[in-house]
């Protein structure tokens, strides 16, 4: 098992969350949130993958955020490579707004 936490950056009005598990993890059965930080124990096979889908209204129509999540192990457990247990996915925010495929007539 693995605990893999991340919380709200600043910026965020509201977000909502959902955990999906690949090739043999398993996200707990509440595996959904809204409007808190992540703080789930998921379970991971060796081959697996766990991904956190984040959907976020921020405050602001323009700038940067970034969401970091860790993984930890349980006491006791030993984690052969400590470098890769921290992520951050960093996104620009922008009030430009983009359609493509639709022309004025």
């Amino acid at each position: 098992n693995v605990r893999v936490q991340a919380d709200v950056p600043s910026g965020i009005q509201s977000q909502s969350w959902s955990c999906i598990g690949l090739n043999g993890a398993t996200c707990p059965a509440n595996s959904t949130g809204q409007n808190g930080a992540i703080d789930r124990t998921v379970t991971l096979s060796s081959t697996g993958t766990i991904v956190f889908v984040v959907n976020a209204l921020t405050i602001s129509s323009e700038g940067n955020v970034a969401f970091t999540a860790s993984a930890s192990l349980p006491v006791g457990a030993t984690d052969p490579n400590t470098s890769n247990n921290t992520a951050t996915d960093r996104d620009v925010i922008s009030s430009t707004a983009q359609a493509s495929g639709f022309e004025d007539e």
